[in-house]
């Protein structure tokens, strides 16, 4: 059974478990969540059938703009990153590895006049079918060939009587990519070699280099020099989202479907994935009217004072030992983690309208803090006092005309207690 055959099985299975459950939990942008049923998207709407208890049953929309994030329930996300080392995948510059065989190759007439450059390779991918990606913005393929099998010598007779051969460095390789020269690893008289070289194009059959060609179902893998290609330019729509799936595997892109079955994303790089829910974390929608503080800059006025003889960094998006920012038993993709005392100062890229999240305390033996949140020296709400109990604290805080946020950690009167306070999902909103 081929590939793709059974990469359709596979997926057709996915599909009827996710619209077996398809019950999700979508939250808009001023953080209200919504459990609804039947979701799909109508043109500039989402609608679905409602599930909240006072009103289960009804029909429910909202608009595409106005949505935050979307959430399976029932159903926990599969690893989709394991394999074996016979799976052939595309992975692309600065972006995901993206699993499927190789279909073909052909020429572009917007791709310059350099073969490579020039170059779309078709793929038959694990999500969505077939589709096509440019070569310049490939970093490393690996294709159908095989690694040949060795033969232990008889001082390890007690091994299989073949074993698989190394890879010669190929994961490597496409972990730390050359800079200037290209490299082919391909079946010579039964053995992997590691080719560098110059690939001028690549055709359905073989693989062109500057001395000659390589047969393609004799090339292991290929992986393409820093020099060879280019990373694909973020595409600008008011339909961006990012794809959470599961072992952080992120997919980002423009939207282009949506079902209770799958999310159909074009990513930068060209090639259509259509992900079943059953393979997703969350998926979010980018917007210039949400903006998390986490990716602003410190601007000047900033200052960390020492706490327990040392001055702790500020931590974005995760906690101590790169684990999830939590607030007892809440836990945030987005946020900041904070050790009092403490003043950070954002400058804003746009006017906006509200500063959106919850602030907390995990909770600990001892320990509280003040926090204030400034436009200037002028205060926007009162002070929040905090105790180190896990309480949960939502923030809704209009801004005004503010161009910029102060926020001040004043520790508690335990002074150095080691005092840590999460901002959990901290956003400006545009209304």
């Amino acid at each position: 059974m081929g590939y793709r055959s059974r990469s359709a099985i596979v997926v057709c299975a996915l599909c009827a478990l996710a619209r077996a459950q398809s019950e999700f939990r979508v939250t808009d942008r001023a953080a209200t969540a919504h459990r609804v049923a039947g979701l799909r998207l109508d043109g500039d709407r989402l609608r679905g059938e409602s599930r909240s208890n006072a009103d289960s049953g009804s029909a429910w929309s909202l608009p595409v703009r106005d949505l935050w994030t979307i959430e399976p329930l029932g159903i926990a996300a599969g690893n989709v990153t394991a394999s074996s080392k016979a799976e052939s995948f595309v992975q692309i510059r600065k972006g995901p590895r993206l699993f499927g065989s190789f279909v073909g190759a052909k020429s572009s007439s917007d791709g310059g006049t350099d073969g490579a450059q020039s170059t779309v390779l078709r793929f038959d991918m694990r999500f969505g079918g077939e589709t096509e990606v440019p070569l310049r913005h490939v970093q490393a393929i690996r294709f159908g060939a095989k690694l040949p099998e060795v033969k232990p010598s008889s001082a390890e007779s007690a091994q299989p009587a073949t074993a698989p051969a190394g890879d010669e460095g190929f994961a490597d390789a496409c972990a730390s990519p050359p800079k200037n020269r290209d490299l082919l690893f391909a079946i010579v008289s039964g053995k992997l070699r590691r080719v560098p070289c110059r690939v001028q194009r690549i055709e359905n059959d073989a693989v062109i280099v500057e001395r000659g060609q390589v047969e393609i179902d004799k090339v292991y893998g290929l992986v393409l020099a820093e020099i060879s290609g280019i990373e694909a330019e973020r595409r600008a729509s008011d339909r961006r989202v990012v794809l959470r799936l599961g072992d952080r595997v992120r997919l980002e892109g423009e939207l282009v479907s949506l079902d209770s079955a799958r999310v159909g994303v074009q990513l930068d790089a060209g090639p259509v994935l259509r992900v079943p829910w059953t393979s997703i974390v969350d998926c979010e929608l980018e917007s210039e009217r949400l903006v998390y503080v986490s990716d602003l800059e410190l601007k000047e006025g900033s200052v960390a004072v020492g706490a327990l003889g040392r001055v702790w960094p500020l931590l974005r998006d995760v906690g101590p030992g790169n684990r999830k920012l939590a607030i007892g038993n809440h836990t945030y993709r987005r946020g900041l983690f904070a050790v009092p005392p403490r003043t950070m100062v954002f400058g804003f890229p746009r006017r906006f309208d509200r500063l959106v999240g919850e602030v907390g305390m995990p909770v600990a033996r001892i320990g509280s803090a003040s926090l204030r949140f400034l436009a200037g020296d002028r205060p926007l709400c009162e002070p929040l006092h905090l105790q180190a109990d896990g309480s949960v604290h939502p923030l809704s805080i209009p801004l005004g005309d503010a161009e910029r946020i102060t926020i001040e950690l004043v520790v508690g009167p335990e002074l150095d207690s080691g005092s840590r306070v999460v901002l959990g999902d901290l956003r400006l909103i545009a209304d």
